[in-house]
């Protein structure tokens, strides 16, 4: 599939994307966690965490999206949507982890970031599930700015192990809307 010069689109990660989901993840990664964390920690999380296996996992089990957003055939981004049980404190009916939105850095604020909020919103409510609910860094104010356009508020915080720390990081759950 081919875009049109300068026209974003989105479609269903492949195979054949892997290589370039690994570049896109791993730099929007610690793009976003550098101000806040030890550069080794983010390179040893990245390492273990966007492999091969891990993509092609997305690509191909059920109960698994993977879309990405490509401009002039590049992705500039992606977004992972997983169903399976929620922490407790997501206390929603049918709820649909938002996994990941990541955007390469010379992206983010084009609009791109709305895109795949919209197409998330969209496969949840397609899949006939009630909510989004996805976990935030707590120092990422704004990522948390950012989904609380999109309807998500926090309702609470669990652990999350990094870097041989434990980070108290909020949930935030969205309800999906009826479409129109």
């Amino acid at each position: 599939m081919s875009a049109e010069s300068g026209r974003p689109v989105l479609r269903r990660a492949r195979t054949d994307d892997i290589p370039e989901l690994i570049e896109v993840a791993g730099r929007s990664f610690y793009d976003a966690y550098i101000p806040y964390d030890d550069p080794g920690e983010i390179e040893n999380y990245v390492r273990e965490h966007f492999t091969p296996a891990y993509f092609q996992g997305l690509i191909d089990e059920p109960g698994r999206w993977c879309d990405v957003l490509t401009l002039d055939d590049e992705i500039v981004g992606y977004l992972v949507l997983k169903d399976g049980p929620p922490p407790d404190i997501v206390a929603t009916d049918r709820p649909l982890e938002l996994a990941r939105i990541y955007l390469r850095a010379d992206d983010v604020g084009k609009g791109y970031g709305q895109v795949l909020m919209r197409r998330a919103f969209e496969l949840a409510h397609d899949e006939g599930f009630s909510s989004l609910w996805l976990l935030v860094y707590r120092k990422n104010t704004s990522a948390q700015a950012f989904y609380s356009r999109y309807g998500f508020e926090e309702v609470g915080v669990i652990d999350f192990l990094f870097g041989g720390r434990i980070y108290k990081d909020p949930i935030m759950v969205a309800t999906v809307p009826p479409t129109e």
